[in-house]
């Protein structure tokens, strides 16, 4: 269904809105089949589609999303971010990254 509203021509600011909350949606259900969605909308920020133009805010919002699916595919799309021209972008995607390290070294077992 996100898909349908990418890829439309016209985005009211309202539309968009919805847009930006469903990625992190997407992002806190974390199915692997969402990744490469939520990659193209890193790298493009809807250029293709409902925006027209290159939207920043979306994409910080998929690095967001993507941030939160602890999954290995997740690690290259953000590391590719993190050279971004656009500086918030880049920032979001580093502290994707962070969190999904912080979250990897909790899980490690401790050993003695």
């Amino acid at each position: 269904m996100l898909k349908v509203f990418i890829s439309s021509k016209a985005a009211s600011e309202e539309m968009k809105k919805l847009i930006y909350e469903a990625c992190i949606a997407l992002g806190k259900i974390g199915d692997p089949a969402t990744v490469p969605f939520l990659a193209d909308l890193l790298e493009t920020g809807g250029k293709k589609g409902i925006f027209g133009k290159r939207d920043v805010h979306l994409m910080m919002m998929a690095a967001h999303a993507l941030g939160e699916m602890d999954l290995p595919e997740v690690k290259e799309h953000l590391q590719k971010a993190v050279k971004s021209n656009f500086e918030s972008v880049a920032q979001a995607a580093e502290v994707s990254l962070a969190k999904l390290e912080k979250n990897r070294s909790a899980q490690a077992p401790i050993r003695h």
